[in-house]
């Protein structure tokens, strides 16, 4: 039988995704997915952003860039990039 704390972990982890998913339509399709991100974390108040990389270096990283260290870069809060 799951604890209180799990099942509102579970609540919060499901109204996270569908507010991720409404976001993403609404929001992401332009280029600037990165300040997307930042302003979306912005206007909602988030203490903080965690956001993944490909791990990407040398020149495959010049040519495709990372989402990742803009993010890093103009985020109001802190920011945890996980690989």
């Amino acid at each position: 039988m799951p604890t209180t704390g799990h099942t509102s972990a579970h609540r919060g982890l499901r109204r996270f995704k569908r507010r991720w998913r409404l976001w993403r339509r609404e929001r992401a399709g332009g280029s600037d997915i990165a300040g997307a991100i930042v302003d979306y974390a912005e206007k909602n108040s988030y203490h903080h952003i965690v956001t993944g990389s490909a791990g990407l270096t040398g020149a495959k990283r010049l040519l495709l860039g990372s989402v990742a260290a803009d993010i890093v870069t103009l985020a109001h809060c802190p920011v945890t990039v996980v690989r």
